[in-house]
């Protein structure tokens, strides 16, 4: 928190002042007075955080600025990243309670080995497909042979309905499983997720799916991880060195008992693994060709 205010009053001033701290679910988050609007659009900031992974630390106050002054969360453009360019595609699903979620499908330039769905982190805390973690997987993996379909949950962006606290969530991913089983699937497939979308995804038990890929999963939201921890399909979860919102020991001693399942600590990282995605993506490519060739 010092540091942030810290590196605020160095980029605007000492006028930057500090309303109150709130204690938030993953982090302390600092509210500023009507001054700090114009710090919104974190133009200065480009070269130390991506945007979207800044207003996660901010936390909702974050993202309710940058909405306010018509900034997008997260990068919204065809874009090629350094973990490559992808040809991707929008798409509508449909949940069985009748929302439209928001997804894009990104396919191999080649032949398909596999499938991944990918959820992203809490709506509440500026979360959405775009988020740096998923972007970095939707990028990375149809290079190697990896379909990917992300989605927004409901009531983010272009979705519609509201947060339900992890509950009507689960059948958006049931939605996005069954639009990549009728769509997109060439292979096995896997379900895959970043913090809340981690526990989404570990909360998901569906016998389509080859494997699950948890990263950063806080293994707070949801209370239905029994199925998946007992189930002799293959199971990663990747944690950061430093996580903020739980620590990894913390987790390992959590899933202690889980079948077929597999613990990576990428050392350095934090919970927003910013300049670490590229051991995240390494990690997942390596599991993937562990589960294909089972």
């Amino acid at each position: 928190m010092d540091r942030l205010l810290a590196l605020a009053r160095e980029v605007l001033g000492e006028e930057i002042r500090v309303v109150r701290v709130e204690r938030g679910l993953f982090l302390d988050r600092l509210l500023f007075d009507a001054q700090f609007a114009c710090f919104a659009p974190l133009a200065l900031l480009r070269g130390l955080f991506h945007p979207g992974a800044f207003t996660l630390l901010l936390g909702e106050g974050g993202a309710l600025l940058l909405t306010a002054h018509d900034q997008p969360l997260w990068p919204t453009e065809r874009r090629s990243t350094h973990h490559g360019a992808v040809r991707r595609r929008s798409l509508e699903l449909t949940t069985s309670d009748g929302l439209t979620l928001e997804a894009e499908v990104a396919v191999p330039d080649g032949s398909t080995r596999a499938t991944a769905v990918l959820c992203h982190p809490h709506p509440r805390y500026g979360g959405t497909m775009r988020s740096i973690v998923i972007s970095a997987l939707f990028d990375a993996l149809p290079d190697t042979g990896v379909a990917c379909l992300r989605f927004n949950f409901r009531g983010v962006e272009r979705s519609t309905g509201a947060h339900d606290d992890g509950r009507g969530e689960l059948l958006d991913v049931r939605a996005a499983i069954d639009t990549a089983a009728s769509t997109a699937a060439t292979g096995p497939m896997l379900l895959g997720g970043w913090s809340f979308g981690g526990d989404m995804t570990l909360a998901t038990d569906d016998p389509r799916l080859a494997g699950w890929l948890a990263i950063a999963p806080p293994l707070r939201f949801g209370d239905a991880f029994d199925a998946v921890a007992a189930d002799a399909r293959p199971k990663l979860l990747v944690l950061g060195q430093h996580d903020e919102v739980r620590n990894p020991a913390s987790v390992v001693a959590a899933t202690e008992g889980w079948t077929e399942t597999e613990i990576e600590v990428i050392p350095g990282a934090s919970h927003f693994f910013v300049g670490r995605t590229d051991r995240v993506v390494d990690a997942a490519r390596a599991f993937v060709g562990r589960v294909v060739t089972r």
